[in-house]
């Protein structure tokens, strides 16, 4: 569950290879810590379909320092291509 004050913003999205409808993809972002915790932060970024509904997860530990804002890069492979394509927008958990 992610910390009540962390804000997600600049979203990029590669697609690095496509196979055998599997894909991997990269992912970059921008989190922004204004919650009262700066210690192994759990960040969970959910992908989800244009109803809103969640499709795929990315779950990572980092610190943010109180007030200050990272700039995160990570990559997932393996990803079904339809549940890849179905994914309309990024948002926190």
């Amino acid at each position: 569950m992610n910390i009540p004050g962390l804000e997600l913003s600049d979203i990029q999205i590669k697609k690095l290879d496509e196979e055998d409808n599997m894909v991997d993809f990269a992912i970059k972002c921008k989190i922004t810590n204004n919650s009262d915790e700066d210690d192994n932060l759990e960040i969970m970024i959910q992908g989800l379909d244009e109803d809103g509904f969640e499709v795929y997860m990315i779950d990572f530990y980092e610190k943010i320092p109180i007030g200050e804002s990272k700039v995160f890069t990570t990559r997932e492979t393996y990803v079904k291509s339809k549940i890849f394509n179905s994914i309309a927008s990024w948002q926190l958990e």
